[in-house]
């Protein structure tokens, strides 16, 4: 499930032919300022993508926060609810 959500966020809409809405399109945020309105917008993309392309998993909550090792980078961290099984991740 992992790899499924990981292909979803890191795939670029576009990118693939026969399905050009499909992907999260987080490389969009790559050279955005690291600002809490940056963070709250991939916030937001990761909740509308998993929602559209991730059936499997009821997203419980997101959240972007700086990474306290880079003032560059942001870290999401996902908690999610397996659909078939109820099992949290």
């Amino acid at each position: 499930m992992r790899d499924s959500i990981r292909i979803i966020l890191l795939t670029n809409q576009r990118e693939r032919l026969r399905l050009p809405e499909f992907g999260g399109n987080l490389g969009q945020f790559l050279f955005e300022p690291n600002t809490v309105t940056t963070r709250h917008q991939i916030q937001e993309r990761i909740n509308r993508a998993l929602a559209q392309w991730e059936p499997r998993v009821a997203v419980e909550s997101v959240s972007v926060e700086p990474d306290p090792a880079d003032v560059e980078a942001a870290i999401a961290t996902i908690q999610y609810r397996l659909v078939a099984t109820q099992a949290r991740e």
